[in-house]
Parts: C-alpha cells; sequence; structure tokens
C-alpha cells in the first residue's frame, strides 16, 4: 500500500499561505424566517427582533418581503446584545447590515438588503462579533449570542413583514 499524506486547505493567493479560517470551509447554511406584523402606529425609534444568532455565525444575506408601509422610513438593521427578557435589546452596531433606508414600498418579492449598509466588502461574511466597533477584542465563549434586529426610526401605520436572514453555522 503506497504512503498517503494529506495536507489542510489553503487559500492558495495569500503570502504566505493561510489555512481557512474556521466557518469559511464547510459550514451549514440556514435561513432563520422572521415574520411580524407592525401594529397601527407604535411610536417612533421601536426595536424589531429579527432573529437570535451565535457569535460566530456569518450572515451572508439578509431579504425582506412585505406590504407597503408608509410609516417604514429611515430603518436600520444591525446587531444587538441579547436581552433575554423583555427589555430593549442593546445595540452592537446598530446599522451593520442597512442604514438608515426606507421600506415604504411594498416587496412582492425577496428584496435584497445587506450590502446597503455600512458593510464593507471585506466585512462580507465575517462573524458576528467582529462586526461590533466596540465589541470584544478576542472571540467570545462558544455559547455567545447576538441579536439581528431592526430599528424604525419612522411610526409603522401597521402592515405585514417577513425578513429572511440566511447564514453560515461552524456547528
Amino acid at each position: 500500500m503506497a504512503n498517503v499524506t494529506s495536507q489542510l486547505m489553503t487559500n492558495e493567493i495569500a503570502s504566505p499561505r493561510q489555512v481557512n479560517k474556521v466557518g469559511e470551509k464547510h459550514a451549514r447554511t440556514r435561513t432563520d424566517i422572521a415574520r411580524f406584523n407592525t401594529g397601527a402606529s407604535p411610536g417612533t425609534n421601536v426595536i424589531y427582533r429579527l432573529t437570535k444568532l451565535k457569535a460566530t455565525d456569518r450572515v451572508i444575506a439578509i431579504h425582506r418581503v412585505s406590504d407597503a408601509d408608509a410609516g417604514l422610513t429611515a430603518c436600520t438593521i444591525g446587531i444587538y446584545t441579547p436581552s433575554n427578557d423583555t427589555t430593549d435589546p442593546v445595540a452592537v452596531d446598530a446599522d451593520a447590515f442597512f442604514v438608515s433606508g426606507s421600506l415604504t414600498s411594498a416587496a412582492a418579492i425577496p428584496q435584497a438588503l445587506m450590502g446597503s449598509g455600512n458593510t464593507n466588502p471585506e466585512d462580507f461574511g465575517k462573524p458576528i462579533w467582529e462586526y461590533a466597533p466596540t465589541g470584544p477584542a478576542t472571540e467570545p465563549d462558544r455559547g455567545a449570542e447576538y441579536e439581528i434586529c431592526m430599528a424604525v426610526g419612522g411610526n409603522p401605520v401597521g402592515s405585514d413583514h417577513a425578513f429572511l436572514i440566511t447564514y453560515l453555522a461552524g456547528d
């Protein structure tokens, strides 16, 4: 029987060569669907929780489908610390994925939102904890979680919404 050796997959264009980071190869693609109805005139500065993800998950797409809602102006979608109760979550990077955009028009087919925020191309696919400008300097514990939330600057008038958050999970 011949001798067989194996090597870890490397990034050929890096100099010096680097091993691919965990989660960038053989990760599971998952999609969370957040459905909710903005109540009639809930007020301004309302925060809607879309999903809770592990700190090491990598968001790769955010889409929305919704009725027309004239009050959904100046919306942002970002990363928040989980509150684990009924209190408001705390913003880590409130406009990481979508910044001050208007979602007043109806979207009958999924409309891409991610990339219209403060996300730089080199940030695409980073673990969530690395987005935080004031976040931890080192990777948090394996069980650490963050929430993806939408903050509404306008005053929603009441309509149905669905957000599809696609991410890579390394577990």
